[in-house]
């Protein structure tokens, strides 16, 4: 397993880029790129709030698609910061894989807005992000009439969601590039409403069980990946807390639902909490030693790698689902009352 994890993030040293910006100064974290060719997919990561997390995707050429995706972009003033940057530059990624073409930047004709759950952090501010969608995108319909329908839509499955225009269910799926389509999922706990957005080459299977345990010891991560945006639902070690009421049984059955994801699924969730995450981890499972189905030495090896990157303000995010099956008590639990058990832990923690 110490394998896994140090596989783990080198191959993300392979994909990553570091961004700077003034939008992006005085986070929590370094901002971060990752590059994914196979699903002609560029994704930045943005650290905003105190510990948030907001993801911007893009195809990455304009033979891939024209529209952006913003995940759980809840503060408007960076995100449209970020977009119109990256509406203005071409970055290392796109010259990559332009090679010998004519540089080309991002001609936007549409912005999609992903949420997982109603939360301010989350989609507080997206009256502001359609308002300057509708401004910035606009164009003329056939007549020469200025036109904004269709510029931005706001996909989510709970309905108190702000400006939702999409209502999306279990199943649906969501184009993201020409290579990569998303697909909903229902994932309650934190929320009721709560989803998440899974996304796999286009034509593969979006849930395909358990692979080989050593699948990510070695090998490249753009090997068509799968990539979880799953907002508040599962964390770095651990999961959302329940807002809507006591959630022990959904809550334990989206862990399972999850659990069955490929073991190199990318999960990009919302919030830098993994050192908070796996002191409560250690505490289970070195001190008052409740939790028997947690590896120690694999727990401790992890959180002396996460001390090493916070150093340096790097994210912990993305894990994989491999990862979390080994160091998450919340994803690990067999039953609804071993899950109940760390969960009413965890918030007294």
């Amino acid at each position: 397993m110490v394998s896994r994890i140090a596989g783990h993030l080198q191959k993300l040293g392979h994909v990553r880029q570091w961004l700077t910006h003034p939008s992006l100064e005085g986070q929590h974290s370094r901002a971060a790129r990752y590059v994914f060719p196979s699903l002609a997919l560029q994704i930045d990561q943005l650290p905003t709030f105190g510990d948030n997390f907001s993801y911007i995707l893009k195809p990455l050429t304009k033979a891939n698609g024209s529209h952006a995706m913003c995940v759980d972009c809840g503060d408007a003033s960076q995100t449209i910061s970020w977009l119109e940057h990256i509406m203005t530059t071409t970055g290392e990624a796109e010259q990559q894989h332009q090679q010998g073409n004519e540089q080309e930047t991002f001609v936007m004709s549409q912005l999609h807005i992903w949420n997982t759950h109603h939360h301010w952090d989350h989609c507080g501010q997206n009256e502001q992000l359609v308002k300057w969608a509708q401004t910035t995108l606009s164009g003329l319909d056939s007549t020469g009439i200025s036109n904004t329908n269709g510029t931005v839509r706001v996909f989510a499955q709970d309905e108190r969601v702000d400006e939702i225009t999409d209502r999306v269910v279990p199943g649906d799926e969501l184009q993201v590039t020409d290579r990569a389509t998303c697909r909903v999922i229902a994932t309650p706990g934190h929320t009721n409403g709560q989803c998440s957005f899974l996304i796999s080459k286009t034509g593969a299977t979006a849930v395909e069980g358990e692979s080989d345990n050593n699948a990510n010891d070695t090998g490249d991560m753009d090997q068509s990946p799968q990539l979880l945006f799953c907002g508040d639902t599962l964390f770095v070690g651990g999961c959302g807390r329940f807002f809507d009421g006591p959630a022990y049984t959904s809550a334990f059955e989206t862990m399972q639902k999850l659990k069955q994801l490929d073991q190199d699924t990318l999960v990009f969730c919302a919030h830098e909490y993994t050192q908070q995450n796996l002191r409560f981890v250690q505490d289970m499972v070195n001190e008052r030693q409740v939790v028997d189905w947690v590896s120690q030495p694999t727990v401790n090896y992890l959180a002396d790698t996460v001390a090493e990157q916070r150093k340096d303000k790097q994210p912990t995010v993305p894990s994989t689902i491999g990862i979390e099956s080994e160091i998450n008590p919340f994803l690990m639990a067999s039953t609804v009352d071993d899950f109940a058990l760390v969960r009413d832990a965890r918030d007294n923690f």
